[in-house]
């Protein structure tokens, strides 16, 4: 249904460094709106997710924080993507350092 948020969690591990790490991903899913392009069904999807995480390394507290925001154009009688644009943001701190990861992109699909 448009407008009606569709939530999941999942614990998930990755390894960052050589060394496992155990992350909460939330993600939340809302179809924003069925378009008609001339003859197509264009659905328009946000997508949400949020990484948490942290572990001891060295004798350091590691933590992770992220999200990507994504936004997905898909027509649906045709049942593939027309177009995306995500943005993600994610930040590694330890100690007294902090690294951030800034990532955008936008992708225009062409039918084979």
């Amino acid at each position: 249904m448009v407008g009606v948020p569709v939530k999941a969690t999942a614990n998930e591990t990755h390894e960052l460094a050589g060394s496992p790490i155990d992350l909460t991903v939330e993600t939340n899913y809302i179809l924003r709106a069925l378009q008609h392009d001339g003859a197509r069904r264009i659905a328009v999807l946000d997508i949400h997710t949020q990484h948490t995480g942290a572990r001891e390394i060295a004798g350091q507290l590691l933590a992770v924080e992220g999200f990507r925001d994504c936004t997905l154009e898909f027509d649906v009688d045709a049942q593939q993507p027309v177009r995306s644009t995500a943005t993600a943001k994610f930040t590694f701190s330890s100690g007294n350092t902090e690294n951030t990861f800034v990532h955008d992109d936008s992708s225009t699909y062409t039918p084979l």
